[in-house]
């Protein structure tokens, strides 16, 4: 038995034992809460096993991400962390976990990416992903400020996205474009769906400054 880089490798054996094992407790409120938003984004039927995986991160706070490759979301978890790690857990079975136990549940990494959940007198065991193999997040750039009411973005959105493509072939119809251009000292929003058929605009004017007119495209998974 030799060890290398604070790694024991025992020889015969695949087992790779790892010291540093994150260790967190969760309120069960917290995680399940957590859980839940991110079902809509991890991809259940996918060629790519870590898109069904969120990756938390415990450091000085603890947090999660999931993404699909079009919608991504980064999210803080509260929690008390006992020691720091990172592990993509499968979203989707440790939410049902979090649904059926009662008490606060504590993860713990352990060798070759399993992670322990435990939970009063449950114990479960789930096969995790290294964190190298969640896909990298790109960095935002904060430009330009827009300020539109929560409630003027969703009635927009809710009278567009009906006309947009379901599966299309040609990509962008199977989201709203969202049209910004500045008019005065304000901004002209304007929101596009079409499958090809048919046409829904809106139009509206919002607060903020940006440095030249844009045009992006919004999943449909993300309005």
């Amino acid at each position: 038995m030799e060890v290398i880089c604070g790694i024991i490798v025992q020889n015969r054996c695949n087992h790779v034992y790892r010291e540093d094992r994150m260790k967190l407790k969760i309120q069960k409120e917290e995680i399940q809460h957590a859980l839940q938003s991110i079902q809509g984004i991890v991809d259940k039927k996918t060629t790519m096993p870590i898109l069904s995986h969120f990756l938390l991160k415990a450091d000085k706070e603890a947090s999660l991400m999931a993404t699909d490759l079009d919608i991504a979301l980064k999210g803080p978890l509260k929690a008390e962390i006992i020691k720091k790690g990172s592990l993509c857990i499968p979203a989707r079975k440790l939410f049902e976990i979090a649904k059926e136990v009662d008490g606060d549940i504590s993860l713990e990494t352990q060798d070759n990416n399993w992670i322990k959940v435990t939970s009063g007198k449950s114990t479960f065991k789930l096969m995790g992903l290294p964190e190298e193999d969640f896909p990298v997040l790109p960095e935002m750039e904060k430009s330009d400020e827009l300020n539109i009411s929560a409630d003027t973005l969703k009635t927009m959105i809710e009278k567009t996205i009906y006309a947009t493509g379901e599966s299309d072939t040609r990509y962008t119809l199977n989201g709203l474009l969202m049209h910004l251009k500045p008019v005065k000292n304000k901004i002209e929003l304007k929101i596009v769906g079409t499958d090809g058929h048919r046409l829904s605009v809106i139009a509206a004017d919002i607060n903020g400054k940006i440095s030249e007119e844009k045009k992006l495209i919004l999943p449909k998974k993300a309005a």
